[in-house]
């Protein structure tokens, strides 16, 4: 958000073809990510279980077509234009309060899930579902500028 707020949201208007590389190249991150989910195999305990690691998922913010979507969206939406720089941040800080109760709620399934993805029939079944909705999420991403 403050990052969209402080100027690259311009960026993306003076340079579409900046948000084009983005939209495509996070589209192809997230089909290679669910290609990653297919193809991993049950939890293994002692065993890091998501295939690109916290800082990789951290880094992928910075390409995820959807964040990226949802961000300019809400900030030409609901950031008033007066005192711009106090709204946006406050705008940020905002996401951010919202956002760690949002990573609980993920994290509580998974966490229940864990037991049941040590399966390796449960495993496939959830890996196979969960990548085939992840390309699905890049359908509407990729088809929407045509």
């Amino acid at each position: 958000m403050l990052a969209i707020g402080f100027g690259l949201g311009t960026l993306f208007e003076a340079y579409p073809i900046t948000h084009e590389i983005l939209r495509i190249g996070g589209s192809l991150y997230l089909i290679w990510l669910a290609w990653k989910i297919a193809r991993s195999g049950p939890i293994v305990e002692g065993e890091e279980s998501s295939p690109i690691g916290f800082f990789g998922a951290a880094a992928f913010q910075w390409i995820n077509p959807k964040a990226w979507a949802i961000t300019v969206s809400a900030a030409a939406t609901y950031i008033p234009s007066n005192d711009y720089l106090l709204n946006i941040s406050i705008a940020a800080a905002l996401l951010a309060l919202v956002a760690i109760p949002s990573v609980a709620v993920w994290a509580a399934p998974g966490r229940l899930l864990r037991n049941v993805l040590t399966r390796p029939t449960y495993a496939r079944i959830f890996n196979l579902s969960v990548a085939l909705l992840l390309v699905a999420s890049t359908v509407p991403i990729l088809l929407g500028n045509l």
